[in-house]
Protein backbone atom coordinates (compact mmCIF):
# COMPACT_ATOMS: atom_id res chain seq x y z
CA UNK A 1 0.00 0.00 0.00
CA UNK A 2 2.83 2.35 0.81
CA UNK A 3 4.33 1.53 -2.53
CA UNK A 4 1.09 2.38 -4.30
CA UNK A 5 0.94 5.61 -2.39
CA UNK A 6 4.51 6.40 -3.24
CA UNK A 7 3.85 5.62 -6.89
CA UNK A 8 0.79 7.92 -6.81
CA UNK A 9 2.82 10.69 -5.19
CA UNK A 10 5.60 10.12 -7.70
CA UNK A 11 3.12 10.43 -10.56
CA UNK A 12 1.75 13.61 -9.06
CA UNK A 13 5.30 14.97 -8.65
CA UNK A 14 6.10 14.07 -12.26
CA UNK A 15 2.93 15.79 -13.47
CA UNK A 16 3.70 18.80 -11.28
CA UNK A 17 7.29 18.92 -12.63
CA UNK A 18 5.95 18.79 -16.17
CA UNK A 19 3.57 21.65 -15.41
CA UNK A 20 6.42 23.58 -13.81
CA UNK A 21 8.50 23.01 -16.96
CA UNK A 22 5.67 24.29 -19.16
CA UNK A 23 5.23 27.25 -16.78
CA UNK A 24 8.98 28.01 -16.98
CA UNK A 25 8.84 27.90 -20.78
CA UNK A 26 5.80 30.18 -20.75
CA UNK A 27 7.65 32.51 -18.36
CA UNK A 28 10.69 32.65 -20.69
CA UNK A 29 8.44 33.34 -23.66
CA UNK A 30 6.69 36.09 -21.69
CA UNK A 31 10.07 37.61 -20.78
CA UNK A 32 11.14 37.60 -24.44
CA UNK A 33 7.81 39.11 -25.50
CA UNK A 34 8.12 41.78 -22.81
CA UNK A 35 11.66 42.61 -23.94
CA UNK A 36 10.54 42.89 -27.58
CA UNK A 37 7.54 45.01 -26.58
CA UNK A 38 9.81 47.29 -24.56
CA UNK A 39 12.17 47.69 -27.54
CA UNK A 40 9.25 48.42 -29.86
CA UNK A 41 7.88 50.95 -27.39
CA UNK A 42 11.27 52.72 -27.32
CA UNK A 43 11.41 52.73 -31.12
CA UNK A 44 7.83 53.97 -31.29
CA UNK A 45 8.64 56.70 -28.78
CA UNK A 46 11.63 57.77 -30.88
CA UNK A 47 9.54 57.76 -34.03
CA UNK A 48 6.82 59.67 -32.24
CA UNK A 49 9.33 62.33 -31.11
CA UNK A 50 10.65 62.60 -34.69
CA UNK A 51 7.12 62.99 -36.03
CA UNK A 52 6.31 65.58 -33.39
CA UNK A 53 9.43 67.55 -34.34
CA UNK A 54 8.53 67.36 -38.04
CA UNK A 55 4.98 68.45 -37.27
CA UNK A 56 6.25 71.43 -35.29
CA UNK A 57 8.61 72.42 -38.10
CA UNK A 58 5.83 72.19 -40.68
CA UNK A 59 3.43 74.10 -38.44
CA UNK A 60 6.04 76.82 -37.98
CA UNK A 61 6.58 77.05 -41.75
CA UNK A 62 2.83 77.17 -42.31
CA UNK A 63 2.48 80.04 -39.84
CA UNK A 64 5.28 81.88 -41.63
CA UNK A 65 3.54 81.30 -44.96
CA UNK A 66 0.25 82.56 -43.53
CA UNK A 67 1.96 85.74 -42.31
CA UNK A 68 3.70 86.20 -45.66
CA UNK A 69 0.40 85.60 -47.45
CA UNK A 70 -1.27 88.30 -45.35
CA UNK A 71 1.55 90.71 -46.21
CA UNK A 72 1.25 89.87 -49.90
CA UNK A 73 -2.53 90.37 -49.82
CA UNK A 74 -2.04 93.79 -48.22
CA UNK A 75 0.59 94.71 -50.82
CA UNK A 76 -1.75 93.54 -53.58
CA UNK A 77 -4.58 95.62 -52.15
CA UNK A 78 -2.27 98.65 -51.93
CA UNK A 79 -1.09 98.07 -55.52
CA UNK A 80 -4.70 97.77 -56.76
CA UNK A 81 -5.56 101.02 -54.98
CA UNK A 82 -2.49 102.74 -56.48
CA UNK A 83 -3.49 101.45 -59.94
CA UNK A 84 -7.02 102.79 -59.53
CA UNK A 85 -5.64 106.20 -58.50
CA UNK A 86 -3.23 106.15 -61.46
CA UNK A 87 -6.10 105.30 -63.83
CA UNK A 88 -8.16 108.20 -62.46
CA UNK A 89 -5.22 110.57 -62.87
CA UNK A 90 -4.55 109.27 -66.38
CA UNK A 91 -8.19 109.89 -67.30
CA UNK A 92 -7.95 113.42 -65.87
CA UNK A 93 -4.73 114.06 -67.82
CA UNK A 94 -6.31 112.74 -71.01
CA UNK A 95 -9.24 115.08 -70.54
CA UNK A 96 -6.88 117.97 -69.84
CA UNK A 97 -4.79 117.17 -72.95
CA UNK A 98 -7.95 117.03 -75.06
CA UNK A 99 -8.99 120.42 -73.73
CA UNK A 100 -5.49 121.78 -74.42
CA UNK A 101 -5.63 120.27 -77.91
CA UNK A 102 -8.97 122.00 -78.57
CA UNK A 103 -7.58 125.30 -77.25
CA UNK A 104 -4.44 124.93 -79.41
CA UNK A 105 -6.61 124.21 -82.43
CA UNK A 106 -8.77 127.24 -81.72
CA UNK A 107 -5.69 129.47 -81.28
CA UNK A 108 -4.22 128.06 -84.52
CA UNK A 109 -7.43 128.90 -86.38
CA UNK A 110 -7.38 132.44 -84.99
CA UNK A 111 -3.73 132.83 -85.97
CA UNK A 112 -4.51 131.61 -89.48
CA UNK A 113 -7.51 133.95 -89.66
CA UNK A 114 -5.41 136.90 -88.51
CA UNK A 115 -2.58 135.93 -90.87
CA UNK A 116 -4.92 135.59 -93.82
CA UNK A 117 -6.61 138.93 -92.93
CA UNK A 118 -3.19 140.59 -92.82
CA UNK A 119 -2.23 139.05 -96.18
CA UNK A 120 -5.36 140.34 -97.79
Amino acid sequence: MAEARAAGIEQKLTAANEKIGVFEQDLETAKKDATEASQRAEEFGGNLRDLEQRFNEIASRNLSCIDENKDLKKKLHDAEHALAVAEERTASLNTLFQEIGHDVLAVSKKIMTVTSDNDA
